[in-house]
């Protein structure tokens, strides 16, 4: 056995038995139904039978490809075999920076871009043990395969992984429609390219990865649900949180804590107790310590603040802890369906805490610091949100718990990531020290209940 093989082993034993000492999950969170499609929702194409002739033609269209290879092409090939789901990761996170998507917008697209594509690698490859079509035998057809392939062609599993990608991004950003569907052909055709699939194989493909696409952002928005807000129900008076007065906005998304999580059984599942009371002594100690911080602030507290910022044109929390996680997951050398897998589960984590951390936000409408005391200037932007908890916090305990389950040698370090980026937040003036300790409970209980979905989709 080999050693990473034996690394990977190991660390399922040890995720199992991590889990199963946990005592926070409920019964509750296991029997929700997969959010996973089915063969049933998304029929698997069928291949039409070729005749002799066309059957020349796709082999013959693979051979001027092979034959008008480039240095370029080939790097290409290169770049999309084993990294396909890492590369449309950066270019996802590229997009919500490059579009300043706020936030939770952010991670309902990592969600459903990490879903969609384990989806699409998933039921290709049952499209593959069904219809069984072959490699060309290269001593017959002259075609070579240039990279190690599936022993089946049909349907494309990267054709469906790229189309997939695509039609999810340009849902979340239709101006970028021209380069994703660039990116789309790109990956498809390398595919053609390195001699592993023929035309029909890829048309096969895109046609179920767009329909992948289609049936989970149609589930998704309906259960995300309208999110206008009418302004009802908000608390006045001291203590509880309103616009900033320079540059008034609405809060962002009141209702977010209503939408139906992709894992948890609703979003007040671990809705946190009340913050301590404005005034009272707990809460008096913790805004002295805030504007502490604030007269005091080190270079180092600084640039931790800012170093966890993530806000306007950013990848946000959510895409920080992506980064993390294409970084564990091309240091372990997974390929494409692990790659997916994992991620699919820490964004629909991650979407999960950014509900449930919503949900105690407008439970309780906790003012900000400096709101409290004018005199703290933060040093980060001053969000247009209630304090309590911390989002970001949130957003790191869920994917730190997620993570360090899947790879407990990372879990300290990872824990250790996720109580600095709740402490960014005091230091960066626009949080108190509760509002993080109890984002990262609520977060941590998120991942727990992440990572046990995680390891049930990995038993047969």
């Amino acid at each position: 056995m080999s050693l990473r093989r034996l690394r990977r082993v190991l660390g399922c034993l040890v995720l199992a038995i991590c889990l199963s000492a946990c005592t926070g999950i409920t019964s509750g969170s296991r029997a929700k139904p997969s959010p996973l499609l089915t063969a049933g929702a998304v029929p698997l194409p069928v291949p039409a039978p070729l005749s002799a002739a066309e059957a020349a033609l796709e082999l013959a269209e693979m051979r001027a490809a092979q034959a008008a290879l480039s240095p370029a092409r080939r790097a290409l090939i290169a770049r999309w075999d084993r990294g396909a789901v890492l590369h449309w990761n950066s270019v996802a996170r590229e997009l919500v920076a490059a579009n300043e998507a706020d936030p939770l917008t952010a991670s309902r697209m990592y969600a459903l871009l990490s879903l969609a594509q384990y989806d699409a690698l998933r039921l290709s490859a049952l499209g593959q043990q069904r219809f069984k079509r072959q490699l060309p035998d290269p001593a017959e057809s002259g075609v070579q395969a240039l990279v190690a392939a599936s022993s089946a062609a049909y349907p494309s599993e990267h054709a469906a992984l790229a189309a997939a990608s695509a039609a999810i991004l340009e849902q979340f950003f239709p101006n970028e429609r021209a380069r994703l569907n660039e990116l789309r052909a790109e990956h498809q055709e390398s595919r053609l390219w390195a001699g592993v699939n023929c035309r029909s194989d890829l048309l096969a493909g895109d046609g179920l990865g767009r329909a992948i696409a289609a049936e989970h952002i149609a589930r998704e928005q309906a259960a995300v649900g309208p999110q206008t807000w009418d302004g009802s129900g908000r608390p006045l008076g001291p203590g509880y949180w309103q616009a900033d007065p320079v540059q008034p906005r609405k809060p962002m998304l009141p209702l977010w804590g209503s939408a139906r999580p992709w894992l948890l059984e609703r979003g007040d599942q671990f809705r946190l107790p009340p913050p301590p009371a404005f005034g009272s002594p707990e809460f008096k100690a913790a805004l002295a310590e805030v504007r502490q911080f604030a007269d005091t602030l080190s270079p180092e507290q600084l640039a931790i603040a800012k170093h966890w910022a993530d806000g306007k044109g950013t990848p946000t929390p959510p895409g920080h802890w992506n980064a993390l996680a294409v970084e564990l997951i091309a240091d372990a050398g997974l390929d494409n369906r692990e790659a997916a897998r994992i991620l699919a589960y820490l964004n629909m984590a991650l979407m999960d805490a950014g509900i449930a951390a919503w949900d105690s936000k407008y439970a309780y409408w906790l003012v900000r610091p400096s709101q409290a005391d004018p005199a703290i200037v933060p040093v980060v932007k001053l969000p247009d949100h209630p304090s309590y908890p911390s989002g970001h916090a949130t957003f790191s305990g869920a994917a730190a718990a997620f993570l360090g389950a899947v790879f407990p040698a990372e879990q300290s370090r990872l824990a250790r990531l996720a109580d600095e980026a709740a402490l960014s937040r005091v230091y960066g003036g626009i949080h108190y020290r509760f509002d993080g300790d109890r984002g990262l409970e609520l977060g941590r209980a998120v991942g727990k209940v992440a990572a046990a979905r995680f390891a049930d989709d990995s038993r047969p």
